[in-house]
């Protein structure tokens, strides 16, 4: 995905980052790198991702000399307090490397110990291996989380939690190498077919309403340059009924990217992600694309049995 001041404490347990503004040494070596050899944000995620990073995504800033980081914050979306940074000062101006600080994961041996940042609740983490399909567990306040057996690797660790701008992977981690996505999947609306019926899963409808729905919201996120399930609407059950339907249960995907097709990629590599496409209680389906400006934004939508109540739903 669809993606630094090193201050603020994430939560007793997380390793603090550097207290000086930018100085985080995997960021700043990741910001020099990209100043060096013209690397983008996502070849450079994924080469920290391999060198055992654990942030969920990243974004490359460059910056006037006295250009502030605050404004670029918002529009990603991201909290002075629960972010980290490294910076590269040039003539010209600076480059920042910056990316969430709202979790983190670690593993030693079949123990998993995790994090996440204070106001975040509801954590869950979802645990994909070689062969498999992702699986999350509901953890509690318990912060070790003790395996059968040993991970089968290559594996990712995802975790997510919610607040009020809904729920988001707050960090995670590859073990063993890059995650491989299947080469012959297609990076478009057709994948979640194909990934379905390889998988023995039943096919879903294509919901006209709901395709509408994400396109709509495609181009409200990309707009915005902010990926959320919550606007001012509400989060997708809401924004599902001022559509004017209801359904027995409802989950939404989101990706932002260079492409669509990178886009689609992204959803298909994440943990979390890939088993709301793979939900054997959904029956419908509609997807949206958006560009604004360099970026794409994917939107899709899932429902179980949705009817169409008219528009009173949303009185």
């Amino acid at each position: 995905m669809i993606l630094i001041v090193g201050v603020g404490i994430a939560s007793a347990g997380m390793a603090q980052p550097s207290p000086h503004p930018c100085q985080d040494p995997t960021l700043t070596r990741l910001a020099l790198k990209h100043v060096q050899e013209g690397a983008d944000a996502e070849s450079l995620w994924e080469e920290a991702m391999l060198e055992d990073a654990d942030f969920p995504w990243m974004a490359i800033l460059r910056l006037e000399a006295e250009e502030a980081l605050e404004p670029h914050l918002n529009s990603l979306g991201l909290d002075q307090k629960a972010m980290r940074c490294g910076e590269v000062q040039r003539e010209e101006g600076r480059v920042v490397a910056i990316a969430p600080y709202e979790g983190s994961i670690s593993v030693k041996g079949n123990r998993i110990e995790w994090t996440i940042a204070p106001g975040l609740e509801q954590p869950l983490l979802f645990i994909w291996e070689e062969g498999d399909e992702p699986r999350f567990v509901r953890l509690g306040k318990d912060r070790t989380l003790v395996l059968l057996e040993a991970l089968r690797l290559p594996a990712q660790l995802q975790l997510l939690a919610s607040d009020a701008r809904g729920p988001r992977p707050v960090a995670w981690r590859w073990l063993g190498a890059a995650p491989a996505l299947e080469a012959h999947l297609i990076r478009g609306p057709e994948a979640l077919a194909q990934l379905r019926r390889e998988r023995s899963l039943a096919p879903l409808r294509l919901n006209r309403i709901l395709a509408r729905a994400a396109a709509r919201y495609a181009q409200e996120i990309c707009g915005k340059g902010t990926l959320t399930h919550i606007n001012a609407s509400g989060g997708p059950e809401e924004r599902l009924r001022l559509e004017g339907i209801e359904a027995r249960h409802v989950s939404e995907v989101l990706a932002r990217a260079r492409s669509a097709e990178k886009a689609w990629e992204a959803l298909l590599r994440s943990p979390s992600h890939r088993f709301a496409l793979l939900d054997r209680r959904m029956t419908d389906f509609g997807a949206g694309e958006a560009q604004v400006g360099d970026f794409y934004c994917v939107v899709v939508w899932l429902a179980a049995w949705p009817r169409y109540l008219g528009p009173s739903v949303s009185s």
